[in-house]
């Protein structure tokens, strides 16, 4: 399904964000292995906005240098495709109740539906099927 959908629009340039523990065969699109981010839920802004993935850094660290926040800012890779699993806590929210940081998740279900609606930095629903959803910025 990933690679059926994904084939033709993707080049080697390409910036995908994939569930972690999803099948998915990037060499046969002409991907490597820098060009797949894995999420490691729940998803969070800083994953796909600059300035959060900025705020977050520096909440880690705090003794960065502007040079080196700069530095990352402009390396920020924006992801071309997005491929969540259905299983994921924060869209099957169900699983919620099972997590200790309830809190986290459910912002992340937030997120997760406000990306869904297409109101996350251009991103909107392009594909799914029973298992995946697939998102993009592209028309």
């Amino acid at each position: 399904f990933i690679i059926q959908n994904l084939s033709g629009l993707v080049d080697k340039n390409s910036n995908i964000l994939i569930s972690i523990n999803t099948g998915f065969e990037y060499d046969k699109l002409g991907l490597q292995y820098n060009n797949v981010a894995l999420l490691w839920p729940p998803l969070e802004q800083a994953y796909i906005d600059a300035d959060a993935y900025i705020e977050h850094y520096q909440r880690i660290y705090p003794q960065t240098s502007e040079e080196d926040l700069k530095n990352r800012r402009d390396n920020f890779k924006k992801f071309d495709f997005i491929i969540l699993k259905k299983t994921e806590a924060f869209i099957d929210t169900e699983k919620i109740k099972e997590k200790t940081d309830k809190e986290k998740w459910l912002m992340s279900a937030e997120l997760f539906n406000r990306l869904k609606n297409g109101l996350v930095n251009g991103y909107h629903l392009y594909k799914e099927n029973k298992y995946i959803y697939i998102f993009t910025t592209t028309p």
